[in-house]
Formats: C-alpha cells, structure tokens, sequence
C-alpha cells in the first residue's frame, strides 16, 4: 500500500511525487490535480481508475455517466485514455454491455486499492491540523472494515469530540507488537491471540458465510462445495478466521477456485459487489458491511471469536470506546 511508496520532492516544480510499482502518483502543489500514470509518461488522473469501478459495477457508459452526471462520450474518451496509458483493452464491449476482460480482472484490485488508499491518505493529512490533548490510538484487524466500525467511531467523536482518534489495520501479531510497544491503546478483531502480557475481552461470537452479488446466482442456502465452484476472493492466509477456513475445505475435500487474495477486506467487499467474485467471511463482517447477498453454508460449521486486546491498564480513551462497542453490540446478541 502506500506506505510503501518512495516519496521524492520537486522543490521548483511544487509537485510531490509517489511511485509504486510501475504507476506513479503526483499531487501538484499549486492545486487540488492528483495524476496516475504509467512507464509511458501519460496522464491517468485518480477519476479515471474511479471510473473503473462504476463501470464495473454498471456494465454500462451511459449509466455510469447519469450516475456520474457527464457525458458518455466524455466518460468513454477517459475510457480510452486508461487502455492507451496501460497498453491493453480493460472491458469487453458487447450488445449486453461491459465485461471485464482478464487484463481488467488484474487490474481493478489494484484500482480499488489505489482509491480507498487515495481517500484513507486524504484523512490522515485532514487530521495532522486537528490537533488534540486527548488520544486514542485504534488497531483493528484486517478482517475487520473500517466501515464496519465507523457507527462506532461516529458515537465516541460524538461524545468526546476533543479526542483525536487514528486507526491502524495489522496482523494479529502487529497488533499485538503495537500494544505492548505503546504505539497502540487497544486493539479489536477476529481471533486474537492471548499473551501473557495483555488482557483480551471476549465481544462475540459469529460464524464463516458466503457473500456474494446477484450476478453470481447463489441459493440462499447452500453446500460448500457448490459455492466453492464460484471464483473466490479471500482474505489472505496469515488471517487466523482464514486458517479455519482452509481447515474445514480441506476436511471437506472441496477444492476452492481462489482468484485473489487480499489484506484489505474493503476491496474484497468491492470485488463481490461488482460481480468478480463470491468471498466466506465471518457473519457480523458480512451484516456489518452490508454485503449484496448473505448465504448460509449448510456443511460449513466454523465459528470465529472477537475480542478486544489491551495493556493491563487501558487509558480512559480506550475503557470510554470499549464500553461503546459493548453498549451498541449487547442488544444484537439477544
């Protein structure tokens, strides 16, 4: 992600310049213009891989342009610009519409991560000018979605609004590092660890479903192996509810078309919304991120556990957002 980037200065120019990989992203200092190009030197602005993913999702020009409020010939010249800047033809055109082509199916991920980053690093800079005595330093898992927590977030700057709050999405053991490191005040998510030093507080319990789009044509029911049969986007295997799940497929004997595998559960979420692939997550991740289509797989009996993960003493930011969660959680256990 961007945090890897190379960050290098153009003192005359005015222009920040970030490269990653063979794409590179430039903020021009003298505006609010934010470019992506390529080897070739030419001009992909952060609308145009926006615009990837509503074409994605609408299968249509015309429709993403009403959804956009343009042109279709506008949209359909930025079109044109992206495939010429990355050398290949990213959707299939067809009397039925647009389809991703395999070129298209390599790139949106990255396009999606590109843009959810993109507005992730705009936050981040918003916040350095709200300064603030009080904080509260959040880690959550990756299987954890930040949109999943946002009403959470919402009610504690509701009822500390002098409190600044940053939170970081790690591994399991990251999180753990941070905790006992002092980078971080608390920590929640899926399955994790007990250490000796740091006290984990059960939230609750929730088990593995399917998530998918109705492009896909799933029963809302079914078997293991009939989803698995689907291409599957998955979270990655160092993500102990991921562990489990390749236990029970395995025990099951089913064999899954794994297309992807990502940290970053927002860009699952977007792939199985636009209809590249079905994903299992854990149930309250699922209703939580209010996934298109929910299925419950009858053979897949695993269950996941959340928790809270802290030092021996919280700070009063972390005791005042756990005790959030908890209130707004409660009522839906029962």
């Amino acid at each position: 992600m961007f945090n890897i980037f190379r960050v290098q200065s153009d003192v005359c120019s005015r222009a920040r310049v970030r490269e990653y990989g063979d794409i590179r992203m430039a903020y021009e200092g003298g505006g609010s213009q934010y470019r992506l190009g390529g080897a070739r030197g030419g001009r992909m602005e952060l609308k145009h891989i926006e615009l990837l993913e509503i074409l994605t999702r609408t299968r249509s020009l015309s429709r993403a342009a009403v959804e956009l409020g343009t042109s279709q010939p506008r949209l359909t010249q930025q079109l044109h610009l992206v495939e010429k800047e990355l050398g290949v033809s990213l959707f299939h055109r067809s009397a039925r519409g647009l389809t991703l082509s395999e070129a298209g199916s390599a790139f949106l991920p990255f396009a999606i991560q590109i843009s959810f980053a993109f507005g992730r690093g705009r936050s981040a800079v918003s916040a350095l000018s709200k300064k603030s005595l009080a904080q509260l330093r959040l880690g959550m898992s990756i299987t954890t979605s930040p949109t999943m927590i946002s009403e959470f977030l919402q009610e504690y700057h509701k009822r500390y609004p002098g409190v600044g709050v940053t939170l970081t999405e790690r591994t399991p053991l990251e999180l753990v590092e941070g905790l006992e490191g002092g980078q971080l005040d608390v920590c929640g998510g899926l399955e994790l660890p007990e250490t000796a030093t740091l006290v984990r507080k059960h939230i609750f319990n929730t088990r593995l479903v399917g998530i998918s789009s109705a492009v896909m044509n799933v029963r809302t029911r079914t078997r293991l192996r009939d989803f698995c049969t689907r291409p599957l986007v998955l979270t990655s295997r160092k993500c102990a509810t991921r562990i489990r799940l390749d236990t029970a497929l395995k025990r099951a004997g089913v064999k899954p078309r794994i297309c992807m595998e990502l940290d970053d559960v927002s860009t699952i979420v977007q792939l199985v919304k636009a209809g590249s692939a079905v994903s299992i997550l854990p149930e309250t991740l699922a209703v939580g991120i209010r996934a298109p289509f929910i299925h419950k797989i009858d053979d897949l009996d695993v269950s996941v556990t959340g928790y809270f993960l802290h030092p021996r003493n919280p700070s009063r930011e972390a005791q005042d957002f756990m005790r959030i969660i908890m209130e707004k959680i409660a009522p839906r256990l029962h």
